[in-house]
């Protein structure tokens, strides 16, 4: 289970579907039981929406300039 959370934190940061395809796969096979690949699954999804979050943060969007082009100067 230890690996399955490992597993699941790290692959959400990247993408959800890879996970969530091997963890019901598992469960289709009798692998893994239900609790687990609820977990697991759910673990990759706040994984992902954490680490995208902070992709996209106001203190990283304030280094954005956007509607800006240096060569035309403020486009608004």
């Amino acid at each position: 289970m230890a690996t399955m959370v490992i597993v699941a934190l790290a692959s959400g940061m990247t993408e959800v579907d890879a996970i969530t395809l091997s963890t019901q796969r598992l469960f289709n096979q009798e692998t893994l039981t239900a609790a687990p690949a609820v977990i697991a699954i759910g673990l990759a999804i706040l994984a992902s929406l954490l680490f995208k979050s902070g992709l996209w943060s106001p203190s990283a969007a304030s280094n954005w300039h956007v509607g800006f082009c240096p060569e035309w100067g403020q486009l608004d």
